[in-house]
């Protein structure tokens, strides 16, 4: 089987293929969650993890993520599984 060129044309996307911000973690969100979640029935253990896990910065591009050697080790290792199960 080889692969070729597809024989369609896709018409350039209006947006320029950058979602909108309301998808955005950075974005406004309509129903905020933690407006709704209560953490004062949760052991004192549970509500530091919980508290804890607001602190984390989850990046929203590979270059913030390169910057982090913890995110690096773990895009590194998500490709090398790729690899090894020929996906």
């Amino acid at each position: 089987m080889s692969l070729s060129a597809p024989n369609y044309y896709l018409p350039p996307r209006q947006n320029g293929g950058k979602p909108p911000d309301r998808y955005s973690p950075n974005g406004k969100a309509r129903y905020v969650i933690t407006q709704y979640v209560s953490t004062h029935r949760l052991p004192p253990q549970h509500q530091a993890f919980v508290n804890e896990m607001k602190n984390i910065k989850i990046p929203t591009n590979v270059e913030e993520a390169l910057k982090n050697p913890k995110w690096a080790a773990a895009m590194e290792a998500e490709m090398d599984a790729l690899q090894r199960n020929g996906t």
